[in-house]
């Protein structure tokens, strides 16, 4: 979970000097889609972290969604995270329900969810009837999704800028980078929250998607003490446009499922 100053440092350092226009999204929204974020990987703890984290009732708060009255999880036995797929960002968009907003994120219990994560759903086979079951169910199949930015924009006209100033290389692979994907994915095997072999592919946006796959065929991951199995690419295009959806057949032949 990235500090105010690291969330501030890696804009400045990243998005600042090339979209001097766009204002550095709110960090409190951050800090409220991490803490969601940390809730479902406390499914593969095994325990609840809130109070490590030390997180104050504020007005997305809920109780902790994955475990019962008694500390117990929602599951018969913790799951270790098998399958990673790695989408984009979470989108800078909030939900009115009974005068609070909630902000539209994957995790979030609140809401029902799109399609970044109704594909996974799907390609794992999951039905249920509310967000917390199927984010359970997810978990025991041992799948995680998470995004590449920190940052909830929208990034269909700023993409190939990201890609030309090599920002996307940055939050993959940067060991000074607290929020790149190598620092994250060593944290979970730090935490001993994932299998001894992962499997990777990406629901990000085809652009993203493609300049990336690059480090997968050069195995970067690999050679810094982690065995990863990095997939091909997994998006489907729309129509005529660059906007890209995740499709769940593609994820499950991605995956191997």
């Amino acid at each position: 979970m990235l500090t105010e100053a690291e969330y501030n440092g890696l804009w400045e350092d990243n998005f600042a000097p090339k979209f001097g226009g766009i204002l550095i999204p709110d960090y409190d929204q951050y800090n409220i889609r991490e803490n969601m974020f940390q809730d479902y990987l406390d499914i593969y703890r095994g325990f609840n972290s809130r109070n490590i984290r030390l997180i104050q009732p504020n007005p997305w708060y809920y109780e902790h969604p994955f475990f019962d009255n008694n500390g117990n999880l929602k599951l018969d036995k913790v799951p270790k995270i098998k399958y990673i797929l790695i989408a984009e960002a979470a989108p800078n968009i909030q939900i009115n329900i009974n005068q609070i907003n909630q902000i539209k994120y994957i995790y979030n219990t609140n809401l029902m969810g799109g399609q970044y994560i109704t594909a996974p759903l799907n390609a794992f086979g999951i039905i249920a009837n509310n967000t917390i079951d199927r984010l359970l169910l997810l978990a025991s199949k041992g799948a995680l999704i998470i995004d590449l930015f920190p940052f909830a924009l929208e990034y269909t006209n700023l993409r190939d800028i990201i890609i030309n100033n090599k920002i996307d290389a940055n939050f993959w692979q940067s060991n000074e980078n607290p929020y790149s994907m190598n620092n994250r994915l060593h944290q979970l095997k730090n935490e001993n929250l994932a299998s001894e072999k992962i499997i990777g592919s990406f629901i990000a946006p085809a652009t993203i998607s493609i300049n990336l796959s690059n480090f997968i065929y050069i195995s970067y991951l690999s050679h810094h003490g982690i065995n990863f199995d990095w997939r091909p690419i997994e998006f489907a295009c729309v129509g005529q446009s660059r906007s890209n959806t995740p499709n769940s057949q593609r994820i499950k032949n991605g995956l191997g499922l």
